[in-house]
């Protein structure tokens, strides 16, 4: 039994050898990695280590090969969730990389996990740049109206071209983006 300090509730921690390994390694329901690799009667649980994209990984190791390092949740998903559309990726639920719970976690394709949730939402805040940093532009149609940005990216998101070429007119590598003569402030 294991005891879930978050909701106060005891949970039955299930564990199954991960295949290719010859019992050296279990993987539990509750995203928990115990090791037999060192003391083959006892064992020890293994803490996995974070990834620099924020999910936790374990190295596995067979004797006279080298380690291979694996998601922890890519092992719980194979081990308990059957997966017969052979789906590529493992989305996590509650959006939480490090909760590897197996009811936490679902097969997913590779266009449902990068719309999932919030990530997009999450991903456009991370890439938004500060005002201050920002460079001002502004562009000139034929006619001679001025629309004002205060920044490259502002100006994609009302304009619909893309921050590339904007940069490139910018730069004087094109005369003009979507029909308009682009200048910094």
């Amino acid at each position: 039994m294991y005891r879930d300090i978050k909701e106060g509730i005891f949970l039955t921690e299930v564990w199954k050898d991960i295949d290719g390994y010859n019992g050296r390694y279990r993987v539990s329901n509750l995203g928990r990695i115990w090791s037999f690799a060192q003391d083959t009667v006892r064992g020890k649980i293994k803490i996995g280590n974070p990834t620099m994209k924020g999910y936790l990984s374990i190295c596995l190791r067979n004797p006279g090969c080298p380690g291979r390092t694996i998601p922890i949740h890519r092992l719980v998903a194979k081990a308990f969730i059957p997966n017969p559309d052979n789906l590529p990726q493992v989305n996590h639920k509650d959006e939480v990389k490090t909760n590897n719970s197996v009811d936490n976690l679902e097969w997913c394709t590779n266009e449902y996990n990068a719309r999932y949730g919030t990530k997009q939402q999450r991903a456009a805040e991370a890439n938004r740049c500060c005002e201050t940093t920002s460079k001002k532009v502004y562009s000139v149609d034929e006619a001679g109206h001025t629309e004002y940005y205060a920044s490259i990216g502002e100006a994609e998101r009302q304009t619909g071209n893309h921050h590339s070429n904007i940069v490139r007119a910018l730069k004087g590598r094109i005369h003009t983006c979507g029909g308009r003569h682009w200048f910094y402030c």
